[in-house]
């Protein structure tokens, strides 16, 4: 197992942040809706990432993925948020 770090913590506030706005149940893996919760896990672990919602600003959604990336070291630190 890896060393824990807040890292995590940021891309859960990440997923957190997108979901409590806007319901979101498409990835961009150009898979259509997510179908179990394997296939969630598998299309994260690949590097896909929840889809923009039209409601949210580019501003936000980039937030996201910076906070969701798939390299822990690239994510923000909760004190620059």
């Amino acid at each position: 197992y890896e060393c824990y770090t807040s890292s995590i913590d940021v891309y859960s506030f990440s997923v957190l942040f997108l979901n409590f706005f806007w319901k979101i149940d498409q990835l961009d893996d150009q898979k259509g809706r997510i179908k179990s919760h394997q296939n969630f896990m598998l299309s994260i672990s690949k590097g896909a990432r929840f889809t923009n919602p039209e409601e949210m600003s580019q501003k936000q959604y980039e937030l996201y993925l910076k906070c969701a990336s798939k390299e822990p070291y690239n994510r923000p630190i909760f004190k620059n948020l």
